[in-house]
């Protein structure tokens, strides 16, 4: 299903007067989700029957596969209802404005206590996350540098087998290493592992991306999840090489950079490990333009674009190329090369 998009005109007050008051709408749509919470559950939303959990909630709105908004949007979508409706049925189902509600002065009384009693606790609890997760984060950074640091360059290992694999020939940038034996999470299997240096916008290293092999190299292992990140990755990237005279490049995986650098001869791309994040990636203050290299498909014909409007609006002159069909990425284009 196509979710409702966010209304473009200006909220005539509800979107202010249903801040910090999250918990509640959450609760009084029905939707099984707590402030806080991690990961992602079955998609509420009428119409969408997702087989992987994929809906989540945050304290700006609801993030799903079929889309994404803000409360409004997502009482909207639930309710089958317009803007003006939603907005009404916020403000009776809230209580949001007592003394229009016929209520006597008591009443009127208790439910603005009641709502500015939300608020801040909704203000508090959204503090304690965020000193929480920024604890974590740091935390998170620091194994990823202490995993960085335990690795050793991928020529002559495993890694590079997989790599020639998928028809990327050395020679391989600093910022992949490899582990020949590292333990997956979720199965507590130890397997050879890439692993990709992820830097933030300043150049540090500030988390890896793992991706585990088969034993013998030849693709990735045999996992429900062969890669999993390790630490914040938002507006950072795998950088595979200096942005030179060849030009700055951004793309979504690391063996599509690495298929974008020996088929365009393009040094400075960026990986941003997910179609999500390529909007975030920072330009560079010395790179005007900048070309993104799409995959193929809605998501990643949509998240390009995405991209392309932000780096617009940060100044960046912007060129979008895709493979040719049938290739759902550029790697894909260069492994069908490569065969004799």
């Amino acid at each position: 299903m196509t979710a409702p998009a966010r209304n473009r005109e200006p909220l005539p007050g509800i979107g202010d007067e249903i801040a910090g008051l999250e918990a509640a709408i959450i609760n009084a749509l029905g939707i099984p989700w707590q402030m806080g919470r991690r990961g992602h559950i079955r998609c509420p939303l009428p119409g969408h029957d997702d087989r992987r959990p994929s809906f989540r909630l945050t304290e700006r709105g609801y993030i799903c596969s079929c889309g994404h908004g803000d409360y409004v949007a997502l009482t909207m979508a639930m309710l089958g209802v317009p803007f003006a409706d939603a907005a009404a049925w916020l403000r009776e189902t809230l209580g949001l404005r007592p003394d229009a509600a016929g209520l006597d002065p008591a009443e009127a009384e208790a439910r603005r206590q009641w709502l500015a009693e939300q608020r801040a606790k909704a203000k508090a609890e959204a503090a304690k996350r965020d000193a929480e997760e920024a604890a974590e984060a740091k935390c998170k950074a620091a194994r990823a540098r202490e995993l960085w640091r335990s690795a050793v360059p991928i020529a002559g290992t495993l890694a590079e087998t997989y790599l020639r694999g998928r028809a990327i020939e050395g020679p391989y940038p600093p910022s992949l290493r490899y582990l020949a034996g590292h333990r997956q999470p979720y199965t507590g299997l130890v397997l050879p592992c890439m692993v990709a240096a992820v830097q933030a916008p300043d150049g540090a290293i500030v988390g890896v991306q793992r991706t585990w092999l088969a034993p013998d190299g030849n693709g990735k292992a045999r996992l429900r999840d062969p890669r999993l990140p390790l630490g914040d990755f938002r507006a950072c990237a795998v950088r595979l090489g200096p942005i030179d005279g060849t030009g700055w490049g951004v793309c979504e995986g690391t063996e599509t950079g690495l298929s974008v650098q020996r088929l365009f001869g393009i040094s400075g791309i960026w990986c941003a490990l997910g179609t999500g994040n390529m909007p975030n990636i920072e330009p560079p203050a010395h790179v005007d333009v900048v070309t993104i290299f799409a995959d193929n498909g809605p998501p990643g014909q949509q998240w390009a674009a995405k991209a392309a409007e932000a780096l617009h609006e940060k100044g960046r002159a912007v060129m979008t190329r895709k493979p040719p069909a049938p290739f759902g990425d550029f790697n894909s284009l260069a492994q069908e090369r490569a065969k004799p």
